[in-house]
C-alpha cells in the first residue's frame, strides 16, 4: 500500500469514528470523566474547552488539555511527566528522524478504555496520541506504563489498541516488556488508543519443529508459474512467523537429468537433459541473478522478484531457518500496513530468490525422484534440513506430469526417433520426442497416443518405464508418521483419469510421429483464464501420489490469481497439523 493509499485509508477510519461518535459497545466509556478527546479543532488536537477536567482523577487535566510538542523532519521524543498526569507518567513517543515530512505538533492526551470481557482487565491507563489522522513516513516507537501487580497468574501483558471504530490487540513477537521498568514498547505507523491489558492466556499446543520442502519445475514454461510462488509466498511464510513456529525451507529443482551413466552423454539438441544426474536432490541456494542461461521470461521474473544477491543464507546451509525467532538470512524490517507493525521480510525475500531456479532445467520433470533425493541423505550438503521429529511438509509446483524414468530403463530416454504414422496402441518410446514421451509411453487412452485429437479413458500402462508412484508413497511414510507428514501438489487439474482433458497435436513444420505433443494453450488440459499462453499438461501420476497420503491437498497450477489463497491455505495446515 502506498503512503496515498495509506492515508486515504487512515482517513476514512477516522471520518467514521466521528460520524459514530465513537458509539462502540465492545470497548469502555472515555478514559476520563469530562471533556470529549475525540472533538479536534484545526490543529487536530482535542479541544481544551470542552468543561473542566475532574481532577479526582488521577489521569487529571491530560484529560482535556493534551500535552503537545513541535517535532521536526529531524525527529524527538515526547514524554508525560509526573506533573502532566501521575497515572500516565512514563508514556512517551519517540520520533525518529524522516518519519514526519514537515514539523508537527503532536499530542498525548486520555484514551478509551479497551478492557473487554471477563478476560481482559486494565493494567495500565489508555493513552491516545495525536493528531489520530498523522502520516507517519517510517515506525515511530510508543512506550506505555503498566502495572505488572495487575497481571495475574495464567495471564500476560498484551497491548489493545483502537483505531476508528477496529479494536485489535497487537501481536506478542511486537510488544517488548520490560517489568523493571514497569513498561511495554512496541513501534507502529499509525496513531489511535493504545491500553496495556491483562489478558488471560489461552492453553498452548507446542508445535513440533516445521521442515518444509519445495520441489519447483525448472523445465521450459515455468517462468511464469515461478513468478507467481514467489509474489504469494508471504501468505505461506507469514503464517509460520505469526504463529512463531521453528522451521526450516527448502528448494530443489525437478531435474535429475536423463541418461545411463555418467559421462556418456545423448549428444544432439537435448540440451540439459544431457546428464546422468541433473541437480541430483541438491538444495538450491544460489540467488537468481547469479544463475546464467534461461529465458527473457526468466530473466524477467528474477529481476522482479529478487533485486538483492545477499538474500540467501548465510550460515553455510542451503536451507532457509527461523530458529527461536532468529533467522539465518539478512533482515529485511518492513511496514506491515495491515497491524502497521514492522515484520521481517527477510525470510520471503531470500525465498524469492532460492526459489526462481529458471526455465533452463530438464524438460523430463521428475519432482517425485528429485525429492526423494533431496531427502535419502545421499547429499551431504543437505545436511541439517531434515531435523529428528520434525513435521514435514512437501510442496510441489510443476505443470507437466512426474517422469521419473526407472535407472534400469534409462535407455528409453534415448532421443534418436523414427516416424509411427500408423495408429499404434503399442507404439514404441521412439516413436515420441523426449518432452511427450513420459505420457505417451506411461498411459494408455481409447484411442492411439501416436494419433492426434482428444484422448479419453486413459489410465496407466501396464508396465511402463517409469518408477512406481508406490515406490515414492513408500520411501516418504517410511520417513515420517502420518501425522507428522504433509503433501501440497500445485499442478493442473483434475488429473487424467479423473476428468482431466488431453488433447494431441502436431507441431508446425512436421509431418511425422516425432512432431506430436499435448496441446498447448486454450488446448491444454488447463489454462490461465488472464493468459492463455501460461498453461498446465495433463497428469495421473501426482495426484495418485497425493491421494497415497492422508490429508493431501491438491491446487490448480493455471489458477494463478488464488495461489495466494492456496499458499496461504497451505501455510495454516502446517500450522495446524505441526502442533504437538
Amino acid at each position: 500500500m502506498n503512503a496515498q493509499n495509506l492515508s486515504l485509508a487512515r482517513a476514512g477510519r477516522l471520518g467514521l469514528a466521528l460520524l459514530l461518535g465513537f458509539g462502540l459497545s465492545q470497548v469502555g466509556q472515555l478514559g476520563c470523566k469530562t471533556g470529549n478527546p475525540n472533538l479536534e479543532d484545526n490543529t487536530g488536537m482535542p479541544d481544551a474547552a470542552m468543561g473542566e477536567p475532574d481532577l479526582s482523577d488521577a489521569r487529571g487535566a491530560i484529560c482535556s488539555d493534551p500535552i503537545k510538542k513541535s517535532i521536526d523532519v529531524t525527529g524527538g521524543k515526547l514524554t508525560v511527566g509526573d506533573g502532566d498526569s501521575s497515572a500516565l507518567a512514563g508514556t512517551s513517543l519517540l520520533v525518529p528522524a524522516g518519519a514526519l515530512a514537515t514539523p508537527t505538533v503532536l499530542g498525548i492526551t486520555c484514551g478509551r478504555e479497551l478492557a473487554s470481557g471477563a478476560d481482559e482487565q486494565a493494567a495500565g491507563p489508555s493513552a491516545r496520541f495525536l493528531p489520530l489522522s498523522q502520516i507517519l513516513l517510517s515506525t515511530v516507537t510508543i512506550t506505555l506504563p503498566y502495572n505488572p501487580s495487575r497481571v495475574a497468574d495464567g495471564e500476560r501483558p498484551k497491548v489493545a489498541v483502537l483505531r476508528g471504530t477496529q479494536r485489535d490487540l497487537l501481536p506478542d513477537g511486537e510488544v517488548q516488556v520490560d517489568t523493571t521498568t514497569k513498561t511495554v514498547s512496541f513501534e507502529t505507523a499509525e496513531f489511535g488508543d493504545f491500553e496495556v491489558i491483562a489478558r488471560k492466556m489461552a492453553p498452548v499446543t507446542p508445535s513440533s519443529p516445521v521442515d518444509i520442502l519445495f520441489v519447483v519445475d525448472n523445465s521450459p514454461s515455468m517462468s511464469p508459474k515461478q513468478k507467481a510462488l514467489a509474489s504469494n509466498i508471504s501468505a505461506l511464510i507469514q503464517k509460520l512467523e505469526k504463529n512463531k513456529l521453528n522451521y526450516h525451507i527448502g528448494v530443489v529443482s525437478t531435474d535429475i537429468g536423463s541418461t545411463t551413466a555418467p559421462g556418456t552423454p545423448w549428444g544432439g539438441s537435448v540440451g540439459t537433459c544431457d546428464t546422468y544426474t541433473g541437480d541430483d536432490g541438491l538444495l538450491q541456494n544460489q540467488a537468481c541473478p547469479l544463475r546464467t542461461g534461461g529465458t527473457p521470461g526468466a530473466r524477467e521474473a528474477c529481476a522482479a522478484q529478487c533485486s538483492d544477491t545477499k538474500f540467501v543464507p548465510t550460515d553455510g546451509t542451503r536451507f532457509i531457518s527461523r530458529t527461536d525467532g532468529k533467522s539465518n538470512v539478512p533482515a529485511a524490517p518492513e511496514l506491515d500496513p495491515e497491524s502497521g507493525m514492522m515484520v521481517d521480510r527477510g525470510p520471503e525475500k531470500a525465498f524469492k530468490c532460492m526459489a526462481l531456479l529458471g526455465d533452463g532445467g530438464c524438460g523430463l520433470e521428475s519432482p517425485l525422484e528429485a525429492a526423494r533425493r533431496a531427502l535419502d541423505g545421499h547429499r551431504s550438503e543437505n545436511t541439517g534440513f531434515l531435523r529428528k521429529d520434525s513435521f514435514l511438509a512437501v510442496v510441489f509446483l510443476t505443470d507437466e506430469d512426474d517422469c521419473s524414468v526407472q535407472l534400469a530403463r534409462r535407455a528409453e530416454n534415448n532421443p534418436v526417433t523414427r516416424d509411427c504414422t500408423d495408429p499404434d496402441q503399442a507404439a514404441g518410446y521412439d516413436c515420441f520426442n523426449l518432452d511427450y514421451r513420459c505420457l505417451a509411453r506411461s498411459v494408455m487412452c481409447d484411442q492411439p497416443m501416436n494419433t492426434p485429437g482428444a484422448k479419453t479413458g486413459c489410465k496407466e500402462r501396464t508396465s511402463n518405464y517409469l518408477d512406481p508412484v508406490s515406490r515414492f508413497v513408500t520411501f516418504f511414510k517410511g520417513l515420517r508418521p502420518a501425522d507428522k507428514l504433509m503433501v501440497s501438489g500445485i499442478w493442473a487439474q483434475p488429473a487424467l483419469d479423473g476428468g482431466g482433458k488431453l488433447v494431441i497435436s502436431r507441431g508446425s513444420g512436421g509431418t511425422t510421429s516425432a512432431f506430436l505433443n499435448r496441446a498447448p494453450g486454450t488446448d491444454a488440459s488447463c489454462f490461465y483464464a488472464g493468459d492463455s499462453t501460461i498453461f498446465g499438461q495433463a497428469q495421473r501420476r501426482l495426484t495418485s501420489f497425493a491421494k497415497g497420503f492422508a490429508g493431501s491437498q491438491e491446487f490448480s497450477i493455471c489458477d494463478i490469481a488464488g495461489l495466494g489463497t492456496a499458499l496461504g491455505q497451505v501455510g495454516q495446515t502446517i500450522v495446524d497439523r505441526s502442533k504437538k
